[in-house]
């Protein structure tokens, strides 16, 4: 059993990355606005709320990276947000031709884990 079966949905949302970009911004925006996140050492062990979301932001930050680098590596899409949608849907095909069964892998308890601090 996950420890965020026992969460409050309102706790779990409280430690959340707030959005730091619109929705419609592209990735160069989409970096620029994350190199003000600090590295995720800094905020170890920190269970207060600005550790716990300076740690999320963090984990966003190296899957930003990702992303960017996916969408260069195929032609820009017009935004970060449809350059995320085409990575995760390649992963599912990805998941697909390793055997892996994407349900699995997808784990939704475990970003609530993190979220709220508990990893």
């Amino acid at each position: 059993m996950s420890t965020t079966d026992n969460l409050d949905r309102a706790a779990v949302d409280r430690y959340r990355t707030p959005p730091i970009v619109e929705p419609d911004a592209d990735c160069a925006q989409m970096m620029a606005a994350f190199s003000t996140v600090p590295p995720i050492v800094q905020y170890q062990g920190r269970s207060d709320r600005e550790g716990l979301v300076a740690r999320n932001q963090s984990r966003a930050l190296r899957v930003a990276v990702a992303v960017t680098a996916y969408a260069y590596s195929h032609g820009i899409p017009e935004s970060a947000a449809d350059a995320l949608t085409d990575l995760l849907n390649d992963a599912r095909h990805l998941a697909d031709a390793l055997g892996v069964d994407w349900e699995t892998v997808s784990r939704p308890h475990h970003y609530d884990d993190e979220v709220a601090g508990n990893d």
